[in-house]
């Protein structure tokens, strides 16, 4: 073999290895924003209690609408690795998030609640789990948790919204142990309310 055809062999092994690292790399991202395109238009189709899965072969389906600054989420019914894939999900421990009590989401920190790294105490949040029914919550605190030493914060007396994810948000680590978790009160008279 030549020099020339073993340079030719490492730089087309080379643009294959990479394009195939490339090609992993957007796939989740892209998956998670079509997924969330997918799943607005079953949320808005949707009307009361009768709800339409975001594509045929779906087993969940958007319970609710979630808003902070410049994002715009829908919330899938049924907390498991499948559907925290296509978007945050509610845990199924909480209260309904059409009545009074504590309500609790959860999402991946590098898709869909990377964006909870922006928020800051006093941002608004907004919940709407139909058409008629939404709720505006503030930001109060943030808390970043070790969830083997120790349990997270959350108060099941209060109405509040808590948004959990991984923690660091730029971290390599698969499963870290940190987490990080946003509590938002729930605002009884927006009147009254200070931005």
């Amino acid at each position: 073999m030549k020099c020339r055809d073993i340079c030719f062999a490492i730089v087309f092994v080379s643009g294959i290895l990479g394009s195939a690292l490339l090609a992993k790399s957007v796939y989740l991202p892209a998956k998670a924003v079509l997924a969330q395109m997918l799943i607005k238009l079953s949320y808005y189709r949707s009307d009361g209690d009768v709800h339409y899965p975001p594509w045929p072969w779906a087993d969940t389906y958007p319970i609710a609408r979630l808003s902070f600054e410049d994002t715009e989420l829908f919330v899938l019914e049924g907390t498991n690795l499948r559907n925290l894939a296509f978007g945050p999900t509610r845990v199924d421990v909480t209260f309904e998030l059409n009545s009074s009590g504590t309500k609790v989401v959860v999402g991946h920190r590098d898709t869909h609640f990377a964006a909870l790294e922006t928020l800051d105490i006093g941002n608004k949040v907004t919940l709407q789990t139909s058409k008629a029914d939404e709720r505006t919550f503030v930001v109060e605190d943030i808390a970043i948790v070790d969830r083997i030493d120790a349990q997270l914060p959350i108060d099941q007396r209060s109405d509040a919204l808590y948004l959990v994810t991984c923690y660091p948000f730029n971290s390599i680590v698969a499963d870290p142990h940190l987490r990080y978790v946003v509590k938002a009160r729930r605002l009884v008279n927006e009147a009254l309310s200070v931005n």
